[in-house]
């Protein structure tokens, strides 16, 4: 059940960042350094700089957008 509430918890964190248009870097902080992505254009590094990169330009494209 703890499991299940640190999930709960990180998505609930999670989703406040994403929605925080004056300040959305903290979804970044629940990421680890060693981060993989997949599924990031290839011009995008697959590290956590390209996911920051490549989102920033996303948000830049759509600044009102939210997450569920």
């Amino acid at each position: 059940m703890q499991e299940q509430d640190n999930v709960r918890d990180v998505l609930r964190q999670a989703f406040q960042a994403l929605n925080n248009k004056e300040d959305r870097s903290r979804y970044f902080d629940i990421h680890d350094d060693s981060l993989i992505t997949h599924g990031i254009p290839g011009n995008f590094p697959a590290n956590k700089e390209g996911m920051k990169k490549y989102y920033s330009e996303v948000w830049r494209a759509f600044p009102d957008a939210n997450a569920m």
